[in-house]
């Protein structure tokens, strides 16, 4: 009976114990899916820009002139969405006179910024995606 019994208890434990998993997995993946537009692979909403924005648009901001073959006096970045990938994909409105581009920047957990597109003949009213 002695066996039985422990056999019993074992299985009543490990139940407890994948419950409690369950559960905490449930929590963390409730919990990931909160994080402000940070799901992983996916693009989040497009948002006033902010300070590493405003840097990672001006760090590009010659590369875009080389690609286009054209100088921009002004360069205001206005608005960006992100991707979180093996670093993050900035998808950045960018004010250029009277037209608007969209920029795709990819910024490596090294820090690294590089220059993934650009698209050109864009309007204030163009709803950033990702290209």
């Amino acid at each position: 009976i002695s066996d039985k019994f422990h056999f019993v208890c074992t299985l009543m434990i490990f139940a407890r114990c994948f419950g409690v998993l369950i559960v905490f997995l449930a929590v963390i993946s409730i919990s990931v899916g909160s994080m402000s537009g940070k799901m992983v692979g996916g693009v989040g909403e497009a948002k006033p820009i902010n300070d590493e924005g405003k840097a990672v648009a001006e760090s590009v901001k010659p590369a875009v002139e080389q690609q286009l073959g054209k100088q921009f006096n002004q360069w205001e970045p206005v608005s960006a969405a992100t991707q979180l990938v093996n670093g993050i994909n900035w998808f950045i409105k960018v004010k250029t006179g009277d037209q608007f581009l969209h920029v795709r920047a990819h910024k490596a957990f090294t820090g690294s910024i590089s220059l993934a597109g650009v698209q050109e003949n864009k309007t204030a009213e163009d709803p950033i995606t990702h290209f």
